[in-house]
């Protein structure tokens, strides 16, 4: 099987054909090809389609061109080599001539096979002709917004995060006066979002909402805290629109359908591609629990430093006795899923930044400072 995660790239002549030679492998079986909001020629369209077609042994592959800068004439060539498969799932929306324009979905063709243990037993030239089954669900999450609109534009304002935080008093009335984001997600923005398979920002916005400010922060805090922190922060906070973890992502995907779409390596990920447009970058502490003991918030802190030249807004207060360097601080920090650790710490050693002195920095500043790339390394405080 081959996986290639090429969303945004932009692939010349010779890099299209080096990568098309890779895909010519006589054993393989399954491809998946994501070249959403990427820039290709048709040079490359029809080298990577030959590809296909050389795989004698193929028998399903995946393709993903939404918002892809590609011409009709490449885009059908690719798409037409490809269909041929047994098993093939394309997904296609014609040139758009800017990756951040949006354009509907326009499949050619979704065939996906649910066969139960005793249909999958049976000798293949018995099941040969018969119709192939479509699971909807499957067919929901394939044809998902989310996978054409950019993750720049998985966006909420604050007058959307503030009628959330309406919802949220509301809803935990009488019972929990202080639910963290987990309880929030759980209760309020899961029920939500399930039977449309998307995540809260882009319920809200159904063609995405560009975003300018981009949000780190811990899901053990107070979430009507957290908001309330930003709101104070922020003088615009009705218009701004924010990228925040738990409205951006999907909450409902299963967890293999979730990995597809954030990605193989952090870089690839929704977070790294919204905290490079992002205009400003917020770092919103709690008195919960150090924020810096969870590795996506120490990998975030990174990713700005190291890949953007974007000051480091500070606010909110940190717990009495958080310490600034400890056995589970920094980048001996953990996360919730064990496969992502080492995954995290290697983008984090290859940022070449010491991560360690910035987290020391963001807890030892006072809430409203701004930390700035400073002449060296390091970074200067400027109250705010």
């Amino acid at each position: 099987k081959v996986n290639l995660q090429l969303g945004g790239t932009k692939l010349t002549d010779a890099g299209g054909e080096s990568l098309a030679l890779g895909l010519k492998g006589e054993s393989l079986q399954d491809i998946e090809v994501w070249l959403s909001s990427s820039a290709i020629t048709d040079s490359t369209a029809v080298a990577l389609g030959d590809a296909v077609c050389c795989c004698k042994q193929l028998t399903r592959v995946t393709l993903n061109l939404l918002n892809t800068q590609i011409t009709d004439e490449g885009g059908q060539s690719l798409a037409g080599r490809c269909s041929k498969v047994k098993d093939a799932d394309i997904q296609w929306s014609k040139k758009t001539g800017k990756v951040e324009v949006q354009t509907p979905v326009e499949p050619i063709a979704v065939a996906q096979r649910q066969e139960t243990a005793p249909e999958a037993q049976r000798p293949a030239q018995q099941r040969g002709n018969e119709q192939q089954t479509v699971n909807p669900e499957q067919v929901q999450l394939q044809l998902n917004p989310m996978k054409s609109i950019h993750p720049g534009h998985w966006g909420i304002t604050g007058k959307q995060l503030a009628e959330l935080a309406d919802k949220v008093v509301a809803k935990f009335s009488g019972v929990n006066d202080n639910p963290n984001v987990y309880d929030v997600v759980e209760q309020v923005i899961k029920p939500e979002c399930m039977s449309r398979h998307v995540s809260y920002a882009i319920l809200l916005n159904p063609k995405g909402k560009k975003c300018n400010t981009f949000v780190s922060h811990a899901w053990f805090e107070s979430f009507l805290s957290f908001v309330e922190d930003i709101r104070n922060y922020y003088k615009d906070f009705q218009t701004r629109v924010f990228w925040i973890c738990f409205a951006a992502n999907p909450q409902t995907w299963p967890r293999e359908q979730l990995q597809m779409l954030l990605g193989f390596t952090a870089l690839q990920s929704p977070f790294a591609v919204a905290l490079q447009q992002c205009e400003s970058f917020l770092v919103v502490r709690n008195t919960t629990r150090n924020m810096y003991t969870r590795l996506w918030c120490v990998t975030e802190l990174a990713l700005v430093r190291a890949y953007t030249a974007k000051a480091v807004h500070v606010i909110g207060k940190m717990p009495p006795l958080a310490v600034e360097r400890g056995s589970d601080v920094g980048l001996n920090a953990t996360c919730s899923s064990p496969e992502d650790i080492a995954l995290l710490q290697q983008t984090i050693a290859a940022a070449g930044v010491d991560v360690n002195k910035l987290v020391a920095e963001v807890i030892r500043a006072r809430s409203g400072s701004v930390l700035a790339r400073g002449s060296t390394a390091g970074c200067s405080c400027v109250s705010q």
